[in-house]
């Protein structure tokens, strides 16, 4: 009789130093997702015009998204035993998205949540590219889920805007 022995995985077989730089990574990206989270809801809040009638629904629809997409970047943080940002202080300090303009059309909130798309892709990047030195599948899988739904957003935006 062959016996196996069972590893004994602590913290999905990471150590804090081994996630360190994930987790840095996640955070960075939870704060920018925070900045344009709230960013699409005051566009929802404050569209006006003959937009408004498609906007609204779509900003609903992003937002919906966004707040899913948050909770489990933050939750992948717990996962590796640390705390995920969760003070706006804390979120503009670190951020590259800015805050929202307001007084703005439909189509120049639709190019600004384009722009922060490029930046979240780049973050996710990041995040994927500590992941696989350290062949954290869980954390890469995750992200690349995330990434096909905003890819797939940036595209109907953009063409949106033509």
């Amino acid at each position: 009789m062959v016996t196996r022995e069972i590893k004994r995985h602590v913290k999905l077989g990471f150590s804090h130093l081994d996630t360190a730089e994930i987790v840095a990574h996640l955070n960075k990206l939870l704060a920018n997702y925070q900045i344009h989270r709230q960013k699409v809801m005051a566009y929802k809040w404050n569209i006006k015009g003959r937009d408004i009638i498609i906007m609204k629904d779509k900003f609903d629809q992003l937002d919906k998204s966004n707040s899913e997409n948050i909770n489990k970047i933050a939750e992948r943080i717990r996962v590796f035993g640390s705390v995920p940002l969760s003070t706006y202080t804390e979120y503009l300090d670190i951020s590259e998205i800015s805050e929202m303009k307001m007084g703005i059309s439909g189509y120049e909130m639709v190019t600004e949540i384009i722009d922060d798309y490029e930046i979240l892709v780049s973050l996710m990047m990041n995040v994927n590219d500590s992941a696989n030195k350290i062949g954290d599948s869980g954390t890469f899988n995750m992200i690349n889920e995330i990434l096909y739904d905003l890819e797939r957003e940036f595209w109907m935006l953009n063409e949106w805007t033509k």
